[in-house]
C-alpha cells in the first residue's frame, strides 16, 4: 500500500512474479472475517504487468505524474480504471458515473450509499422510466438524507421503476465491494458511491 500526501491506494491486488495478476475487494483469512463476501477477478497478463509497473511508479519519488497518467490511460483502454488525483487521473469516477447513466436498466449491489448526489442520480434515472434495482448490505449503510430521498421516491405516483432492498438478517456473507450492472455492462470494484471515495481512491 502506498500512502501519499494526496491519495492512497484502496485496491487489493496480488501480482505474481510470472506476470499473472488478480484483483480482489479483499482477502478473508481462514478463521476470520467470514461475514464478508469478497469479489475477485483474474486479470489479463498485460493488465497485471501494467498495474505492477504502476505500483512502482507510485513508490518512486523520481517518477513523473505524466508517466502515471499515460499508464493509467493504457489501463483504462484495457478495462481497468483507477483514480489517481495526485496525477490528475479520474478514469474510475468517470466510468462509475457513466454506468449510472443507463438507458434501460441499472442494478447495483453496494456496500453502502452515503452520498445524496448519487442517490438523486439513481432516482432521476427511475423517473426517466429506467428500471433501477438497488441492494445495500444493511439499512444503516444508507445515510439519513439518502434514506429520506429513497422513501419519498418510492411513494411517488405513479410508482417509479425503483426497488430498494437489503440482505436478510443472518445472511452468511455480506458483499465487501460494489457491483454496478448497467445495460448489461458491469463494473466491479472498491469505490463506493460517495464523493470522497470516488475522488481520492484507486
Amino acid at each position: 500500500t502506498h500512502t501519499g500526501q494526496n491519495s492512497h491506494t484502496h485496491l487489493k491486488l496480488a501480482v505474481t512474479k510470472d506476470g499473472e495478476g488478480y484483483f480482489a475487494t479483499g482477502v478473508t483469512p481462514k478463521g476470520g472475517g467470514a461475514e464478508k463476501l469478497e469479489f475477485g477477478l483474474r486479470l489479463p497478463e498485460s493488465v497485471a504487468k501494467k498495474l505492477h509497473e504502476y505500483q512502482f511508479l507510485l513508490e518512486d519519488p523520481a517518477a513523473s505524474r505524466g508517466a502515471r497518467r499515460e499508464l493509467a490511460a493504457e489501463l483504462a483502454r484495457e478495462g481497468f480504471v483507477l483514480n489517481d488525483p495526485d496525477a490528475g487521473v479520474m478514469h474510475l469516477s468517470r466510468a462509475v458515473f457513466e454506468r449510472l447513466r443507463a438507458k434501460q436498466s441499472l442494478e447495483l449491489h453496494v456496500k453502502e450509499l452515503k452520498d445524496a448526489a448519487a442517490t438523486d442520480a439513481l432516482i432521476t434515472q427511475a423517473r426517466k422510466g429506467i428500471q433501477v434495482e438497488l441492494r445495500v448490505r444493511r439499512a444503516e449503510d444508507v445515510d439519513p438524507a439518502s434514506q429520506l430521498r429513497l422513501l419519498a421516491a418510492m411513494e411517488e405516483r405513479p410508482p417509479l421503476p425503483l426497488t430498494v432492498s437489503t440482505y436478510p438478517p443472518g445472511t452468511a456473507g455480506l458483499p465487501h465491494g460494489n457491483v454496478i450492472i448497467s445495460d448489461g455492462k458491469a463494473y466491479v470494484g472498491t469505490a463506493y458511491l460517495w464523493s470522497p471515495q470516488l475522488n481520492r481512491n484507486m
